[in-house]
């Protein structure tokens, strides 16, 4: 198993790892979760108080990637380009203009060109 180096996990690969449905072998050496993926993690309405501390001490493990300039800038001209959907524009927007690989699994975000789109091992 290879290990990734700087990588941004986008919603749905932080829900695989919560669900610790994951090879156990998978490595991030230094991982980013956008604010986006914060909010869409939390903002469930019907989270429990339980599931809300998981999450919150997920996050932590994480450099939280906020949505400044350069990823705003990056957004827009992604969301024009490919016809992204907000939410994921602002996440990959944020994993390009911090260099970052994003990890997830959107197949639909496979065809941004500018960005290395890779996917977490699942366990069977």
């Amino acid at each position: 198993m290879s290990v990734i180096r700087r990588a941004l996990l986008d919603t749905n690969a932080c829900l695989y790892l919560l669900k610790g449905q994951v090879d156990p072998a998978f490595t991030l050496e230094r991982g980013l979760v956008s604010t986006v993926s914060e909010v869409e993690l939390l903002g469930y309405p019907e989270i429990t108080r339980a599931d809300e501390a998981l999450i919150r001490s997920f996050l932590d493990r994480f450099e939280l990637a906020e949505l400044d300039e350069p990823a705003r800038a990056s957004a827009i001209t992604l969301r024009r380009k490919y016809r992204l959907r907000l939410g994921d524009a602002l996440i990959c927007g944020t994993a390009l203009s911090r260099k970052a690989s994003l990890i997830s699994h959107d197949s639909d975000l496979r065809r941004i060109e500018e960005l290395k789109v890779l996917q977490l091992p699942l366990v069977a």
